[in-house]
């Protein structure tokens, strides 16, 4: 019985190292792949007809970003100089907006061209980045406009129009949520 406890406690920590490890460290195989930061410039003009990547909607946090099926857009701060450090395991939490090629970005009227651009991931995949920050979206959010990825580890957050942490009062908005 007293062994219990202390396996109980070692899996648990182990099993949050694993997490901590998928989400948040530097993938340096990924960085010499990863090379071509900016690689493409979006169309300007979304489809009339409502087709497209990325808009501007309200959420509980003020207007945010979010892809064609309302899922709020994230940005990751371990993200430097145009590469996703969200690679092998992080990305099934935290998904690439993805794009079949550069070209294929369409925009909300209202969005700027020049700030969405493209890189290659480490798998070859093309992302859409934001002001040069990759783009995601959160598995745990389950509708359109849920925000539950914002703030967590206080590395996560939702983005608005401006490439900068959306917040309905100005200030980044912040969850006590700890897991990546």
């Amino acid at each position: 019985m007293k062994l219990r406890y202390p396996l109980h406690l070692l899996v648990a920590l182990t099993a949050g190292a694993l997490v901590l490890a998928a989400c948040g460290g530097d993938d340096s195989s990924s960085s010499s792949n990863n090379t071509s930061a900016s690689t493409g410039s979006p169309t300007s003009a979304a489809a009339t007809t409502g087709s497209f990547t990325i808009a501007v909607s309200k959420t509980n946090l003020g207007d945010t970003l979010v892809n064609s099926d309302g899922r709020t857009l994230y940005a990751f701060k371990a993200d430097k100089g145009g590469k996703s450090a969200c690679n092998q395991g992080c990305d099934s939490t935290w998904p690439p907006l993805t794009v079949s090629s550069a070209t294929a970005v369409k925009l909300q009227k209202g969005l700027d061209a020049e700030d969405f651009k493209t890189i290659t991931r480490s798998d070859g995949t093309i992302q859409v980045t934001d002001y040069g920050q990759p783009l995601y979206t959160y598995s745990g959010d389950t509708k359109p406009g849920d925000t539950t990825g914002n703030g967590i580890g206080n590395v996560w957050y939702a983005v608005n129009k401006e490439g900068k942490p959306a917040s309905a009062g100005g200030a980044p908005a912040t969850t006590t949520t700890t897991g990546y």
